[in-house]
């Protein structure tokens, strides 16, 4: 053993901080036992569903919770997480019976949730090892602990210094203090084994099945490493099947971190809890508070309405008295206006009682006022929003003469289709304003005046009256405070590039003609930054590559020269985040390229970036969360395969090979949140 002048001291931190040189927390096994002891009667958790959890290591991914094969059926907690990292010898075990805390009907595989909760020295290492050695061979044991019927030897001084409650029992004038051995009454036999191997040992192993007892045995022992392990293992176990239990038995057992964690789940997931079995059997009160806070997520106030009347009808008889309690937590002026004539106003239970029906006239009144009359109205509870619901995905239409339409979806990495474009077109923009997607110019055979509306709410498609001047493709167009700008483009396939700026007003929808750009060009890239519009590269009539920019004033209408691209750019992808504006690809007199270059507009400066994974041209970027998504573009002469990913605050970039890029050319991207009423 190492010189104690030598060795470095620390005292035992009962925490779930990382280990010096290393993490605490790694995945080395799976686990899934059955239950807990036989004594509990009521589960306090309905069982887990779809959980989605998944963790591993940096060459390891272990998911928590499989799917259910059936439809309607109960889904398995297929492994655990496993702690290590400590002192002394791991243990495995664990009962085969039905768990209350995290559901029924497991799978028995072997593995365990393992934890060192402290930090020693070598030498308390040495000390804690010598100790459990002395138990394994009954030597010294002062203390015969006697459960069910099941007898565990110990030392008093071991568990003393472990637990507060074993301290003051075997410290005080008790009789346990004067006796060898000690009973203790109605808990586990296997959760007392778990706590004397946590005291000697400073592990923990910890699954689905003895979570739940350990916690509370922790807590009336008083031994804190104990429950705060529990709390985190219980916080990873989260899902939309579970949270509303978890939140109930963290706060009998006091555990505030846990409890708020269980209640940001809720709400962040309310739209999926609402429809499980655990929200139908929550107490009134509970359901009252639930459907009261205004950090429920969901994508609007006719949810949270549903959720309430469900609730309701689950069992009729019994919660009729609590009726108006919990539809008076419902916003019912923030009901949409076609749910509330459609639905509300025909539900029977709000028919019969006149408060219910003053909630109804209440909501109607609102939707009749003006916009200035609703925000002044929002400082009253019953018409504060409650918290937004969102799904960004990105949109692309048509594109290779097609009028094919897709989203993708950045967090599944997946694709699915939604109604096609009334009419085939190339070269086209795409601009989100609100719930609706603008198709702007393009051209099939001939270039296009028309301007297409796609309805995110409804999936349909209409036209607007308002229409181009001249027929435009490969022009550029962006949303600013509720408006599209549109710019450039050529009329003769390239032979003709345009100056001209238009403004269109989907709120009147009506076109107007603003100052029009300094340098004509098409295949361009335009975007906002910090308010104003820039507009990058293209290509000019002669069909000669452009390196320069240009900055538009809406509130001067001017359009002013900024500092040129390091490279000219036709068909590049254009994208700003964070108050900087990326520059990706295109084409220039020689080659296709793969430079990427970022202007800032503070230092009114192009710098280099991270080079493209390929050159490519007719590149289409968005953003989504802080990246850069690109899923089309031409590698010379063939297009882009897979999704590329670039994440500006790392100048770094993603490959995503098994995600594939759109199958469309000339495609028009734009990122929509299809979470819309």
């Amino acid at each position: 053993m190492t010189d104690g002048s030598d060795q470095e001291e620390e005292t035992i931190e009962a925490s779930l901080r990382p280990l010096r040189g290393g993490t605490l927390y790694s995945i080395t096994g799976l686990i899934v036992r059955g239950g807990i002891h036989h004594h509990m009667s009521q589960p306090l958790l309905s069982r887990m569903s779809d959980s989605g959890i998944t963790t591993g290591t940096p060459n390891q991914h272990v998911s928590i919770g499989d799917r259910a094969g059936t439809s309607g059926g109960p889904s398995r907690l297929s492994s655990a997480l496993v702690m290590t990292g400590g002192l002394g010898q791991t243990r495995r075990g664990g009962g085969d019976t039905q768990s209350p805390l995290l559901g029924d009907d497991r799978t028995n595989n072997e593995g365990g949730f393992h934890g060192s909760v402290a930090r020693i020295s070598e030498r308390q290492a040495e000390f804690f090892r010598c100790m459990n050695g002395m138990r394994q061979r009954e030597e010294m044991t002062d203390v015969i602990l006697i459960v069910e019927g099941h007898e565990f030897k110990a030392h008093r001084v071991v568990l003393a210094a472990c637990s507060s409650f074993f301290h003051a029992m075997f410290t005080s004038n008790m009789t346990e203090a004067q006796t060898s051995r000690v009973e203790l009454q109605d808990i586990y036999h296997g959760t007392v084994e778990a706590i004397i191997d946590f005291a000697y040992t400073a592990d923990i192993q910890l699954n689905d099945s003895n979570v739940q007892e350990l916690l509370s045995a922790g807590n009336r022992y008083q031994i804190q490493p104990i429950k705060d392990a529990c709390c985190h293992y219980l916080t990873q176990q989260l899902s939309a099947a579970n949270c509303l239990g978890i939140k109930d038995f963290a706060d009998f057992h006091n555990c505030p971190e846990l409890c708020e964690a269980a209640s940001n789940f809720a709400y962040l997931h309310f739209r999926e809890v609402c429809q499980g079995e655990e929200f139908l059997k929550q107490r009134p009160e509970s359901v009252t508070d639930l459907l009261s806070k205004d950090e429920l997520t969901v994508k609007c106030e006719d949810e949270v309405y549903d959720a309430a009347i469900r609730w309701l009808k689950h069992d009729l008889p019994a919660r009729f008295e609590h009726k108006e309690s919990i539809l008076g937590r419902i916003r019912f002026p923030l009901i949409t206006r076609h749910y509330l004539t459609t639905h509300v106003q025909h539900e029977g239970l709000l028919q019969d009682n006149c408060d219910c029906l003053k909630m109804i006239i209440g909501g109607m009144q609102y939707h009749l006022l003006g916009e200035e009359e609703r925000r002044a109205a929002e400082t009253v509870s019953t018409v504060t929003p409650r918290r937004k619901k969102y799904d960004f995905q990105i949109a692309c239409f048509g594109g290779s003469e097609t009028g094919t339409c897709q989203y993708f979806n950045p967090k599944g990495q997946c694709w699915s289709n939604f109604p096609p474009m009334p009419e085939k077109r190339n070269g086209h923009s795409a601009v989100n304003v609100g719930s609706c997607v603008y198709i702007i110019g393009g051209s099939y055979h001939f270039p296009m005046t028309r301007i297409h509306r796609y309805s995110i709410a409804t999936q349909r498609w209409d036209s607007v009256n308002a229409r181009l001047e001249d027929g435009r493709e490969n022009l550029a167009a962006c949303e600013l405070d509720g408006k599209v700008y549109i710019c450039g483009g050529t009329s003769t396939h390239g032979s003709t590039s345009h100056r001209t700026t238009e403004l269109f007003d989907p709120s009147r929808d009506h076109l107007s003609f603003l100052k029009p750009l300094i340098h004509p060009r098409f295949e361009h890239g335009l975007v906002v930054c910090k308010g104003f519009l820039y507009a990058c590269g293209g290509a000019m009539s002669n069909n000669r590559p452009l390196k320069l920019c240009e900055r538009f004033s809406t509130t001067l209408n001017k359009w002013i020269e900024i500092p040129p691209m390091h490279f000219a750019r036709k068909g590049l992808g254009l994208a700003a985040v964070d108050g900087k504006i990326y520059a990706f690809g295109g084409q220039d007199e020689l080659t296709v390229l793969d430079t990427v270059e970022c202007y800032d507009p503070v230092y009114n400066l192009w710098t280099f970036c991270a080079k493209m994974p390929y050159r490519l041209c007719q590149v289409k970027s968005v953003v989504i969360g802080g990246s850069i998504w690109i899923l089309s573009g031409m590698r010379d002469s063939s297009r882009l395969g897979n999704a590329l990913e670039y994440k500006p605050a790392e100048d770094r970039w993603v490959f995503h090979y098994n995600t594939r890029s759109t199958i469309m050319n000339s495609v028009a991207t734009v990122t929509v949140d299809t979470c819309v009423v």
